[in-house]
């Protein structure tokens, strides 16, 4: 059960979106910290249903998932990949957010 008195901070928000790597401005704070409220309010709320006396669920059919060999195939090169690419870094496209 997660502790539903978690102080989450403006400080914790923007260390969260900088592990995320995701520019987030001021007023979208206030925001977030209510919706974390939320979510570790909901999270409690399901781990405090009582599961002991319910039995687990599978399901057998009679339906196979056909999967697809992996085979190797010819691909682009990253220079191709990358020949109208307007920004790229380190091997990845840069996406302007």
């Amino acid at each position: 059960m997660l502790d539903e008195n978690v102080d989450i901070t403006r400080e914790k928000i923007l260390d969260l979106a900088k592990l995320a790597k995701i520019r987030i401005s001021e007023d979208e704070i206030t925001g977030i910290i209510s919706q974390m409220g939320n979510i570790i309010k909901f999270v409690n709320q399901i781990s405090n249903v009582e599961t002991h006396e319910t039995s687990e669920l599978y399901f057998k059919t009679k339906i196979s998932t056909h999967l697809k060999d992996d085979n190797k195939e010819i691909s682009l090169s990253q220079d191709d990949i990358f020949k109208n690419c307007a920004e790229k870094e380190n091997g990845f496209f840069v996406v302007k957010i």
